[in-house]
């Protein structure tokens, strides 16, 4: 049996989202730690295995969303290695835990399938060109410049360096977390998901990025996708 932590992040706004991503948790899963940042300690007493971190945002520096700080200690709470971080408003799909099993977990970083409510692709297996959120460019390659950020066919596995992790949901090593924390200087929406994503390829190489389209998860609010092209098969 694999064993999982999930650390849902929360500011106890969505309480019917986070209950029903909680309930799909517990539905897909035989069992998990659960983690909750944010909101309110409404599930204590009554869910197994359940950690509470209190983080009050009005209460911190950065009152935009702390969401690099929420993660980290996610990570450093989580008591499995295969950690998957989600918003409250995520909710794993039908099967999820058998996609994620028969495909194993020889994995860095692992990416699932992410439909919006309209079960359209949200940004899942994707990249973006966009270096501006950087310190630095990795180097002078460029990847086409008609595609600044777009949706990759999911056998696609070239574009490492261009690759990034959507902030919505993931799944990651604890231990690789641990190693390659995310930038605390950033905030909600400073593109802090890409530029870790450019820290771990940086880190780890092309290898840290893996695609597993045999388990997905459903927004449960319907977000935005931007206008991304998806690049067509190689």
């Amino acid at each position: 049996m694999m064993q999982w932590t999930f650390g849902i992040i929360t500011d106890g706004k969505q309480n019917q989202f986070l209950e029903e991503s909680i309930k799909s948790i517990q539905r897909e899963v035989p069992h998990a730690q659960l983690i909750i940042v944010g909101g309110s300690n409404l599930w204590q007493g009554i869910l197994k295995d359940y950690y509470f971190i209190d983080f009050d945002d009005s209460k911190h520096e950065f009152q935009k969303g702390w969401i690099t700080r929420k993660k980290n200690l996610i990570a450093q709470a989580a008591s499995y290695n295969n950690l998957c971080i989600l918003h409250d408003y995520v909710a794993l799909g039908d099967g999820w835990y058998k996609g994620v099993v028969d495909f194993g977990a020889d994995w860095s970083t692992c990416m699932h399938r992410i439909l919006n409510t309209d079960n359209d692709r949200y940004r899942d297996w994707c990249m973006i060109s966009n270096d501006a959120w950087m310190d630095s460019p990795i180097d002078k390659q460029q990847p086409p410049s008609e595609f600044p950020g777009c949706l990759l066919d999911y056998n696609n596995n070239t574009w490492g360096r261009w690759q990034y992790l959507s902030g919505t949901y993931f799944c990651v090593k604890r231990q690789i977390m641990i190693e390659v924390p995310f930038d605390e200087k950033r905030l909600q929406n400073d593109g802090e998901d890409v530029q870790w994503s450019r820290l771990l390829y940086q880190r780890y190489g092309q290898r840290v990025f893996t695609m597993n389209p045999h388990a997905y998860v459903k927004l449960l609010k319907y977000k935005s996708p931007v206008s991304w092209q998806e690049l067509p098969p190689i």
